[in-house]
């Protein structure tokens, strides 16, 4: 069946990588033609099956579900600015476009499309973990020791692997009565819910409630292999939240940003750093002022009070840079992008030879 996508997959991936490098955007007009394209050619091999008599409808169910949940996590991604709005319909169409036998290899039921996610993550990762290669000295050296040691504080630590005690219990109790199962998808689901929930008011004190009430129904957690496997899974769980969102972020950010005039900067390139609005100056702020407010810069997502111009995945419109012209700043500092669509399409590819998750294949070629 792949080779029924495959001209879609490589127009897709190619262009849209070509616009991603060159202007920074993926089009919608592309999108489209590749969702219009897929249910096309999904509908007439669902109808030929029919009418030979080889249809299945459990086939039609779990490509419905598998599309569903990357639009979920397409989306969920883009609320939490992971990745910007077009990264996600951009990851939801190809999910529509690999047929679910491509998935063969760590195959995931219901979902096996989190196989492409991960290998997309991974190929991401590699490319970060490449370019910071050569940029490397013993000053960064210095800042990624303190962003691991920041990241593992006994008080963060502590919270985090209570959340995490609790929330995936309770998102692998609530899809398994559903049938669904999963256990990829419950720790990227746990880490949104974690990412939105961790600082709401006295969230705390349910995480320890809803701990006793773990410790008195669920039985598992009592062997040496549970506690084995959560301290492994709760860490790597934590390390991920410091990736996209903690410490070591802004240890990424920081090799990945260049300082710009401010006639230089254009359309869809991503802040640094949140610009904010005040009507008092702090002492020591090094602020500019225009009209009745001060403007500022300050590191991105440290605080959400004051925010005028979020440094956004989605990137900078012609409306911010004439309003951060007249505002009167002289430089600003923007992230280096990511290729990303360029990231995605490799991934794609990837999962396709490979036949699903790239790290279990090369496991088996190791082993």
């Amino acid at each position: 069946m792949i080779y029924y996508f495959l001209p879609m997959i490589l127009f897709l991936g190619i262009i849209t990588s070509y616009e991603d490098i060159k202007f920074g955007k993926i089009r919608n007009k592309w999108i489209i033609l590749a969702l219009i394209y897929s249910f096309l050619i999904n509908s007439i091999l669902i109808f030929h099956n029919y009418f030979n008599n080889s249809f299945k409808v459990d086939y039609i169910m779990e490509l419905s579900i598998n599309l569903l949940f990357a639009i979920i996590i397409g989306f969920g991604f883009y609320y939490y600015d992971i990745w910007s709005a077009g990264d996600g319909k951009l990851f939801i169409t190809f999910t529509s476009l690999i047929p679910l036998a491509m998935y063969s290899l760590g195959y995931q039921k219901h979902y096996p499309g989190i196989s492409l996610l991960f290998n997309i993550f991974t190929i991401s990762l590699t490319y970060i973990l490449f370019n910071l290669a050569l940029k490397f000295d013993k000053k960064n050296l210095k800042n990624l020791k303190e962003a691991f040691i920041s990241s593992f504080t006994l008080k963060e630590t502590f919270f985090a692997l209570l959340f995490f005690f609790v929330i995936y219990w309770l998102i692998e109790s609530i899809f398994t009565y559903l049938n669904f199962q999963n256990s990829m998808f419950y720790f990227i689901l746990s880490l949104l819910i974690y990412l939105k929930l961790k600082d709401v008011n006295k969230i705390f004190f349910v995480m320890i409630l809803l701990s006793f009430l773990r410790i008195a129904k669920d039985s598992s957690i009592y062997s040496l292999n549970f506690l084995k496997n959560f301290i492994i899974y709760g860490m790597l769980w934590r390390l991920s939240y410091s990736m996209i969102r903690g410490t070591f972020l802004k240890f990424f950010n920081e090799l990945f940003y260049r300082e710009l005039l401010v006639e230089e900067v254009k359309p869809g390139m991503i802040l640094f750093e949140d610009i904010k609005r005040t009507e008092k100056k702090a002492k020591g702020q090094n602020a500019i002022k225009h009209g009745n407010f001060y403007y500022y810069c300050e590191e991105k997502n440290k605080t959400k009070s004051n925010l005028y111009i979020g440094a956004s995945s989605d990137g900078l419109t012609f409306k911010d840079i004439k309003i951060i012209k007249k505002i009167g700043f002289k430089k600003m500092r923007v992230n280096t992008t990511i290729p990303f669509a360029l990231l995605v399409f490799i991934g794609v590819i990837i999962t396709i030879l490979v036949k699903g998750n790239v790290l279990i294949y090369v496991k088996n070629l190791i082993l």
